[in-house]
């Protein structure tokens, strides 16, 4: 990206910020971050999370207990049993392990949904990503500074992207610990 940036219009500019390049990645190699990242916490984060949670959606082959828990306490009646007796019921082939594979695949679906609701919220709390941007903003972009700057919009975008934010950190808090393969 730095190559990008200054390498096509400034390529003096790229070769004075090869040392910082180094330094940063130097870093982020040794302590798993660099002074930007500090510099710059909030964006940091809303751009690296969605990310790593995605990674771990294409890599998992698994779910968390408590998906499968709530799924077979939603279910109870129509699979004739309930958590603690699906945790002891011994799978001996034929129908009930199509059964078991079933629910294991129901289980992980769910999962991924979670997966990817997460990833979602967290990328409609970022600014430069989020679905919804300013007219104000688009406008600038094209190049039009003729567009006025609307206070109510913004307002309403900085709302939308806060609960979107609040509603990620809440699922992110609640499946901190599954957040493993």
């Amino acid at each position: 990206m730095i190559s990008v940036l200054y390498g096509k219009y400034r390529p003096l500019e790229f070769i004075r910020c090869i040392p910082h390049i180094i330094k940063h990645s130097w870093q982020r190699i040794s302590k798993g971050y660099c002074h930007l990242d500090v510099l710059d916490m909030d964006v940091w984060f809303l751009k690296t999370v969605p990310d790593l949670i995605e990674e771990l959606r294409k890599s998992t082959s698994s779910f968390p207990a408590t998906v499968q828990y709530r799924y077979i306490e939603e279910h109870k009646e129509e699979l004739g049993m309930d958590y603690e007796t699906y945790k002891i019921w011994k799978f001996d082939g034929g129908e009930e392990d199509s059964k078991k594979e079933k629910i294991d695949e129901l289980c992980r679906n769910e999962w991924f949904r979670i997966l990817d609701r997460m990833v979602f919220l967290f990328r409609e709390a970022d600014e430069d990503t989020c679905s919804r941007q300013s007219r104000y903003l688009k406008a600038l972009e094209k190049g039009d500074k003729s567009a006025g700057f609307d206070p109510a919009e913004e307002n309403e975008l900085r709302e939308y992207r806060d609960s979107c934010l609040k509603e990620a950190l809440g699922m992110f808090y609640q499946y901190f610990h599954n957040l493993w393969d």
